[in-house]
C-alpha cells in the first residue's frame, strides 16, 4: 500500500473552510493580519488564488513570521511521516498558485528527509485538466525537483480526449529524457456525483492502466467510485490482467487498431508477444498482428465481473477480427504462441 500525501489541502484556505482554519489570524494568538498579511475571510475559489497563504516563500513575499508557522506544521507531519518507507508527497491539490510555492516545499521536505538518512519523493498537482498547460510543465520538465508527476486532473476528460492526453505527454517526456512515474491519486465519477458518470470512471481507470500510469485510484465518494462494489470489480480485474500480461512491458498501441465497428477501443501490446484491447462498451475491433507469425490465442476478462472466458486460437494472419461477446466492459488478451 502506497499513500500519498498532499500537504497543503487548496480547498481548506479558501470560503467556508478557511474560517475554521487555525492558520487563519482570527483562529489563533500567534500573529494577526499585520504581521502575516493573511486576510480574515477569502470568499473566492482558489482559482483565483486570493490568499496571501500561498506567497510567504522568499521568492515572493518573504514572509518569514507566517513561513515559521508553516514549516513548524510540515516538520510536525513529518515527525509521523518519515517513520515510514511507503509515503509520497505531494504539495498540494489542485493548484494554481506560483511554482515557487511547491519547489520551496518539496526541496524543504528532502532535506528534512536527508538530515533523517531518508529519501523522499515529490510532485505538484496542478489544476488545469490539459496536460499541455504551462503549469504541468513546471513539474514535468523538473526532475530535479520533483521524482514523480501527478496527471489526475486528465481523468475529467473523457474518451479519446483522456487517453491522448495522457500519452502526449508521455511520449514528449521520454523524447526530453525525463519520462518520471505518472500517478492517478483520483479518478473522478459517480452518478448522481459533482463530476463525470461511474462509467467514464470506470473507462479512465481502466485506460490508465493500459497508457502506462504508474498508478491509478478511484477518488472518494461523491466525486469518485471510492471502494465500492464497482471499484472493487474493477481493481481486481486489472489485477487479474496483470497476472495474465506484462503490463510493465506494454505500451500503448492504438495504431495497431485498423478500424472497428460500433466500437470505441484502446490498444496496449509488446507486439509480436502480447496485445490487450479494452472496449468501453462492446463492439468490433480489427488488430494488427503481423509480427505475430505462428498464430495465437484470444482470451476475453468481463471486467465487471472479473471473469475470463475460455480461450479460442487463430492463425497468423495480417489482421485479426475481435469481437465482443456482448455490450459492456470487455478486454481482450491476445497472445501469440
Amino acid at each position: 500500500i502506497i499513500v500519498q500525501i498532499e500537504v497543503w489541502a487548496t480547498f481548506d484556505f479558501y470560503r467556508n473552510f478557511w474560517n475554521i482554519n487555525p492558520f487563519n489570524p482570527k483562529n489563533n494568538r500567534n500573529y494577526d493580519t499585520t504581521v502575516t498579511k493573511l486576510k480574515t475571510s477569502v470568499p473566492t475559489h482558489p482559482t483565483l488564488r486570493g490568499n496571501p497563504f500561498f506567497w510567504s516563500v522568499p521568492q515572493h513575499d518573504n514572509n518569514a513570521r507566517l513561513l515559521s508557522f508553516q514549516q513548524r506544521f510540515v516538520d510536525k507531519l513529518l515527525s509521523y511521516s518519515l517513520r515510514h518507507d511507503n509515503i509520497l508527497y505531494c504539495m498540494d491539490n489542485e493548484t494554481t498558485v506560483t511554482s515557487d510555492w511547491g519547489k520551496f516545499w518539496a526541496e524543504y521536505i528532502r532535506m528534512k528527509a536527508l538530515m533523517e538518512d531518508k529519501e523522499v519523493l515529490c510532485t505538484e498537482m496542478w489544476d488545469a485538466w490539459d496536460l499541455s498547460h504551462p503549469q504541468h510543465y513546471e513539474t514535468m520538465d523538473h526532475p530535479e525537483t520533483y521524482a514523480f508527476i501527478d496527471i489526475s486532473q486528465n481523468n475529467h476528460n473523457t474518451g479519446a480526449i483522456h487517453w491522448n492526453n495522457g500519452i502526449t505527454q508521455m511520449k514528449r517526456l521520454e523524447k526530453l529524457g525525463y519520462l518520471r512515474p505518472l500517478n492517478n491519486v483520483k479518478v473522478y465519477g459517480n452518478d448522481g456525483g459533482r463530476h463525470k458518470t461511474t462509467r467514464q470512471a470506470t473507462e479512465a481507470f481502466i485506460r490508465n492502466v493500459l497508457m502506462g500510469c504508474a498508478s491509478t485510484r478511484f477518488h472518494r465518494p461523491t466525486s469518485g467510485q471510492g471502494l465500492n462494489e464497482r471499484a472493487r470489480a474493477v481493481i481486481r480485474s486489472m489485477r487479474e490482467l496483470s497476472d495474465k500480461v506484462n503490463v510493465y512491458r506494454g505500451k500503448p498501441e492504438n495504431e495497431l487498431i485498423l478500424g472497428t465497428e460500433n466500437a470505441e477501443a484502446y490498444c496496449m501490446a509488446s507486439p509480436g508477444k502480447e496485445y490487450v484491447v479494452y472496449f468501453p462498451k462492446g463492439g468490433t475491433a480489427y488488430l494488427n498482428i503481423y509480427d505475430i507469425l505462428n498464430g495465437g490465442s484470444v482470451e476475453w476478462l468481463d471486467v465487471l465481473n472479473s471473469k475470463w472466458s475460455g480461450k479460442k486460437k487463430f492463425r497468423s494472419g495480417n489482421s485479426l477480427d475481435i469481437t465482443c461477446p456482448t455490450e459492456g466492459h470487455w478486454i481482450a488478451v491476445i497472445k501469440a504462441e
